[in-house]
């Protein structure tokens, strides 16, 4: 069964010691574990989180990660979209992220297309993503 509303979850949101990135809050293998367990996948692995994008609808999320250990992670971005493969090319967020200088991991979540605003909300509510922007500065500025 998918699961679309966060459940109660285990991963630590901590302070970093990374000095270039602060901002990277979350332990990364308790956040993958956590998603994982929720049936969100990602095309850039080839492990069991594995999972092809196309045009479904679905939530995602952009996570940054710490490219020299990969221990730390912040989701960056939580979008939803009717045709995902679709939304991702190009997506104007990606290229900001990009400049951060950090491994940016694409995850999503397949929702039914009705409940995709409510998921798309809570999972918002869930990470605080600096990038998503309502009233407030992008980016590592937020923070």
């Amino acid at each position: 069964m998918t699961h679309f509303i966060p459940q109660n979850t285990s991963f630590r949101q901590e302070q970093s010691t990374l000095a270039d990135a602060e901002f990277l809050t979350f332990d990364y293998l308790d956040l993958r574990s956590d998603l994982r367990n929720e049936g969100w996948r990602t095309p850039q692995c080839y492990s069991k989180d594995f999972g092809a994008t196309g045009d479904f609808p679905a939530i995602y999320a952009f996570l940054l990660v710490d490219n020299m250990e990969f221990k730390r992670a912040r989701p960056a971005y939580v979008g939803m979209s009717k045709r995902l493969a679709q939304r991702w090319s190009g997506h104007p967020i990606l290229t900001e992220l990009d400049e951060v200088g950090l491994w940016v991991q694409k995850w999503f979540l397949r929702v039914p297309m009705e409940n995709l605003r409510i998921a798309e909300a809570a999972h918002i509510s869930r990470f605080d993503p600096p990038w998503n922007v309502i009233g407030r500065k992008r980016g590592v500025a937020a923070l």
